[in-house]
């Protein structure tokens, strides 16, 4: 979650990136308690491995993480796979440092309005929850900076809020709208966002010139999200960890998941 539309601007971020450091709150939810942002986390971790997994040939894997925060991901694919070469870019130089130190890869300090690489370099690119940041003009631009960057036969992962999915978890803004009024918001750094309706993404990947060949979302976790944030204020950890057990994801989900992940290849390759 990094380039700042309004509010969220770089320095935004860098205030975020030092006020929260390597919390997952500071690049997933902020009002998430922690056993909900691991489940994001891990399932998130597992569509970025599945993804690694196919790529079999070359004997060294360059994976762009675009967004990548303190390198949560990056160094989730550096332990599962030791051909990773992990580059990191954030609007955030804190979050550029961290993602240094946690993957051991290289980071650069970028307002993404273009990518500093040269084209058909990367194998993986991965923009998890940071195309929601960038202005509506420079989204379908910065998905086909993301689809230049790879080789044949690359994949570009991303991974977005949904709106649809968000009314779900908020009964349709009734929730937020009471957190509000009882004044249970957290007070932090405000860096927006954009929710996309369906299909929106669709639309921004023909655009940029590529083409989603899988999706998948977490239906039943969103679904959910209401109760296991309520029990969440009650401590009953056994209980919600078994329910999250029970909310696998659902492969070919279009619109009711908190987040969609979106697995797209280029359609201009030569």
């Amino acid at each position: 979650m990094r380039v700042g539309d309004q509010p969220g601007t770089s320095s935004d971020w860098e205030l975020r990136a030092r006020a929260l450091g390597r919390d997952p709150r500071g690049v997933l939810f902020k009002s998430f308690p922690p056993a909900l942002n691991r489940y994001l986390h891990d399932w998130h971790v597992a569509e970025v491995r599945r993804v690694l997994a196919e790529l079999t040939e070359p004997a060294r894997v360059t994976v762009l993480d675009v967004g990548c925060g303190y390198g949560r991901l990056s160094l989730a694919l550096r332990q599962a796979d030791p051909r990773v070469q992990a580059i990191g870019i954030d609007a955030a130089p804190t979050f550029a440092r961290l993602f240094q130190d946690e993957t051991g890869g290289v980071a650069v300090v970028n307002d993404l309005r273009g990518l500093p690489l040269r084209s058909a370099t990367c194998d993986l690119v991965l923009m998890v929850t940071t195309l929601m940041y960038v202005p509506a003009d420079r989204r379908a631009v910065l998905i086909g900076e993301c689809l230049r960057v790879l080789k044949p036969g690359g994949r570009l992962l991303l991974i977005e809020p949904s709106h649809h999915g968000q009314q779900l978890y908020t009964v349709f803004g009734v929730l937020t709208w009471l957190a509000g009024r009882l004044g249970l918001m957290e007070a932090s750094v405000q860096t927006g966002g954009h929710a996309f309706v369906y299909p929106e993404i669709d639309r921004l990947v023909q655009d940029g010139g590529g083409e989603i060949v899988r999706r998948s979302g977490v239906v039943r976790f969103s679904v959910l999200l209401p109760m296991l944030l309520a029990f969440s204020s009650l401590n009953a950890a056994r209980f919600i960890g078994r329910v999250l057990a029970a909310c696998p994801a659902s492969v070919g989900a279009k619109k009711y998941s908190v987040h969609i992940c979106y697995e797209i290849k280029g359609t201009r390759e030569t």
